[in-house]
């Protein structure tokens, strides 16, 4: 942009003293000047031609005021074409108008002022409307619009004028395609509403009412260093703005490129940045540039912690820095999903490249694998070689090893420096890892050796690496008629490993840990260090931040110690006593880190052995050993408990000893007396025994239980007949069962009557089988030898009850005949009812 005094042509030397002086003394500057001249292709050859009848036209454009001050336009120039020569032009605004085509007539636009008759000698630059006193209010922005009586000059689209703002002294003049509320503010074409868009109004706008005072070379804070990744703040800490209206920050040089604005400036800046500030806006031009410069520095890696094992209670583990650290790390390039057709049985195959990029410094080459995707329909036809950026080439794959063999297809099939199997060793479709060919020779009478223009001469992946970087090319043929195939994908893999040196890291948690292997002098939690001892009561995990130059790793690396507490008894095994073949526990209780446990037994020689669980142990190295099914021969073995503590503690413990009683099971008798064998009206008592003496009974018959039988004898009728058992519980608790004893009945062809005498209820008696369910009948007579009774009764069992009431019938002997199920007499007898 440039400034104009009223009359440039005559005046332009003591104009630029006068805008000297006023941008460097502080002085008013009394008149400013906006002109479209210091654009491009602002020629104003195009607008409404004038015509033998009046023809008016319009050209609109907007005016910005920044300023904290107002600012009064005192003239308007426009270009003027010689045909307009004569012609008059009036000046309106709007300060809402103008978001589409003004129509200037309307209310919402107000008339500044009104030119004399032009005079048009030339095409060029021309006074139209002078005089003014146009205040536009500080922050304000005018739309305004020259309206001509007879045509007007602009520029149009068609020329592309550059650019659409122009701005002085805090105030800018918007024409063309600049946009104001949503469009654009450059309207021209005939009066009253032009509506052609976008017209650039060609002129000049001249203000006055400006007093610039000019800013003061602005303080910084000091020069800044950082870390990478981190932020630091750019301050303006003295200076003045003045007029200006802002701080302004810029990289590169003074008025670069742009990177913030204020008093204050937040950064990240990934280099070492230099950065550039000073005063700009209002109505001075921009001040002179006060820089600080900005040092970047890197961060340490994450450091490696040396290993470490668990420690015992109260022991100190050193944590230690590796002061090398190596990483492993690769590149891969991939092709991405291709379709490459192999030519068949020629030698004028294709090839296909990839570039890899330069790998970091102090990368090491660990190794490179070629990944090979192919569809084809014998791959024994086929020839693999690869060139490096060296230019070495290396056959990958030579006819499947030199052998042509039968297969379809790669998939995932790589070639590398670390492969160890020959190609021909796979099968289709040849997955896997694998060596190159190498071979350099030829291969039977095959016709296709090599690609053309691609010998192989590498024995190995080693004569490729001297250079990695750069275009590695993958040539191939076909060599074998008929079958055919395409490349679908191919990738390089480049692995490396970096090594970097370590750095002093701060440890976490600083409370257990010290600066000193006797671990007397705690650590501070601030000082970087190599090494710190390790004393913590419990397990813990232990954190190193690397620290090089006040940066810190962005990723710290962790070391757990693992706190081994030796072991200690908190219960010891009790004395046990079982009955023989019974079963019992022995346990034990011990606290520290994962006790080990080992039982052992004294079999009455005075020497302990180790217990190995089998039938009669279980839990033999738990902390609770089980003996089952123990023998009376037992009784008096002694046992104890061996506990030991997991590495690195070493201690270990023995346990009390107990002693297992063994109690014999106890034997038990019965005997019968005063029979066993019974008739009706006899009784006997079946009694039980033992060894040990029994404290309680139980008794069964048939072997059901008796409930109400608990005392060492039972009183057995003809009724009880059947199998006796006795169960008893001795005096240590054992238990045991009798043998079986029978009482069983004694044979009689005797009828049975009792009580006889009686008072006329009695029972009738007679032998029976045991099992035999048969009818019995009783015909029952009187003295006189008139039957008082014939009853049937099933008898089962030997001596079976048959009951008879005559309690109503008279006193008197009766006479009893007892028939068998053909009804002849069985038995026959008396009976006596008083």
């Amino acid at each position: 942009m440039k400034y104009y005094y009223q009359n440039k042509k005559n005046s332009s030397i003591i104009w630029l003293l006068f805008f000297f002086l006023g941008l460097w003394s502080n002085s008013a500057i009394s008149q400013i000047t906006i002109t479209t001249e210091t654009g491009t292709n602002y020629n104003g050859l195009s607008g409404i031609a004038p015509t033998p009848t009046p023809t008016p036209g319009a050209i609109t454009f907007v005016v910005q005021n920044t300023n904290t001050v107002p600012i009064t336009i005192t003239q308007v120039h426009s270009f003027c074409k010689i045909s307009q020569s004569g012609s008059t032009q009036k000046l309106w605004y709007s300060s809402t108008s103008l978001s589409g085509a003004p129509t200037i007539a309307t209310p919402e636009w107000t008339l500044v002022g009104t030119g004399s008759a032009l005079t048009i000698p030339s095409n060029g630059y021309y006074p139209v409307i002078t005089g003014l006193s146009f205040v536009i209010p500080a922050g304000a922005e005018y739309r305004f619009a020259i309206e001509s009586s007879n045509g007007i000059s602009y520029t149009n689209a068609a020329s592309a004028p550059t650019p659409s703002i122009f701005t002085a002294s805090g105030v800018s003049l918007k024409v063309f395609d600049a946009s104001v509320g949503g469009g654009v503010v450059g309207f021209g074409g005939g009066f009253p509403s032009p509506v052609n868009n976008p017209r650039a109004f060609t002129g000049r706008i001249i203000f006055t009412g400006i007093t610039c005072t000019s800013p003061t070379l602005p303080i910084l804070s000091p020069d800044t260093s950082v870390c990478i990744g981190s932020a630091a703040n750019l301050r303006v800490t003295g200076g003045s703005l003045n007029s200006a209206t802002n701080w302004k920050w810029y990289t590169g040089s003074c008025g670069g490129t742009l990177v913030g604005t204020g008093a204050t400036l937040s950064i990240t800046p990934a280099a070492n940045t230099t950065y550039y500030v000073r005063a700009e806006g209002g109505c001075i031009t921009p001040g002179a540039c006060a820089q600080v410069a900005v040092s970047v520095k890197a961060l340490p890696g994450v450091p490696t912690i040396n290993p470490i094992t668990p420690i015992c209670l109260n022991s100190v583990q050193a944590l230690t820095i590796n002061p090398a650290a190596v990483t492993n790390a690769s590149i891969t390039v991939s092709s991405g999903p291709i379709s490459i057709a192999i030519p068949d049985n020629t030698a004028a195959g294709v090839n296909s490249t990839l570039s890899i990029p330069a790998l970091p410094p102090g990368a090491v080459l660990s190794s490179i694998d070629v990944r090979l995707n192919m569809t084809h329909t014998y791959i024994g036809d086929m020839i693999f070689n690869l060139k490096a950026p060296n230019g070495s080439i290396l056959a990958l794959d030579k006819y499947l090893t030199g052998t042509g063999g039968a297969g379809e297809n790669f998939v995932n099939t790589i070639i590398s420096s670390a492969g160890t199997a020959a190609i021909s060793s796979g099968t289709a479709p040849f997955t896997g890892i694998f060596a190159a060919d190498a071979i350099n020779t030829p291969v039977g009478t095959a016709p296709v050796q090599n690609p053309t223009g691609f010998v192989s001469n590498a024995t190995s992946f080693a004569a490729l690496s001297s250079i990695l970087n750069g275009v590695w090319t993958l040539a191939m043929a076909d060599g074998g008629p008929a079958d055919v195939g395409s490349l679908t994908e191919w990738a390089i893999t480049i692995n490396y490993t970096i090594s970097s040196t370590s750095y002093p890291a701060i440890w976490t948690p600083a409370s257990t840990l010290y600066t000193d292997a006797a671990a007397t002098t705690l650590y501070d939690g601030t000082t970087p260090r190599f090494t710190v001892y390790a004393k913590p009561a419990v397990t813990t995990t232990y954190t190193a931040t690397s620290v090089n130059n006040g940066c810190s790793s962005t990723v710290s690396a962790t070391a757990t110690v693992t706190v081994n507490t030796p072991i200690r008894f908190t219960g010891q095994p009790a004395n046990a006593t079982i009955c023989e073949f019974g079963t019992t526990k022995f346990g034990v209780s011990a606290a520290g880190t994962t006790p080990g446990y080992q039982w052992q037994e004294d079999k009455g020689t005075g020497t302990f052995t180790t217990i190995i669980d089998n039938g009669n142990y279980s839990g033999s190295i738990t902390d609770t050993l089980t003996v089952s099914n123990a023998p009376y021969s037992w009784n008096g073995y002694r046992y104890r408990c061996i506990v030991t503590s997991v590495a690195p503690c070493t201690a270990s413990a023995i346990s009390d000893t107990s002693v297992l009683t063994v109690n014999p099971t106890p034997v038990v008798t019965l005997t019968a007396s005063p029979y066993t064998k019974l008739l009706p009206g006899l009784s006997t008592t079946v009694t039980a025994s033992s060894t040990p003496a029994a404290v309680s009974y139980s008794w069964y018959k048939n072997d059901i239980v008796i409930p109400t039988a608990t005392t060492s004898s039972i009183t057995v009728t003809i009724d009880g007949l059947g199998l006796y058992t006795a169960a008893i519980v001795d005096v240590n608790g054992c238990t045991n069962t009798s043998d079986g004893f029978e009482i069983t009945d004694s044979v009689s062809t005797k009828l049975f009557v009792f009580p006889n005498p009686n008072n006329g209820q009695f029972q009738v008696r007679y032998y029976s089988i045991a099992g035999n369910s048969l009818p019995r009948t009783l015909l029952i007579y009187d003295s006189k030898g008139a039957m008082v009774m014939n009853k049937t009764y099933l008898i089962g069992k030997p001596y079976d009850q048959m009951d008879v009431d005559f309690s109503r019938l008279a006193a008197g002997i009766y006479v009893i005949n007892l028939l068998d199920f053909k009804g002849e007499r069985l038995a026959f007898g008396k009976v006596v009812v008083k």
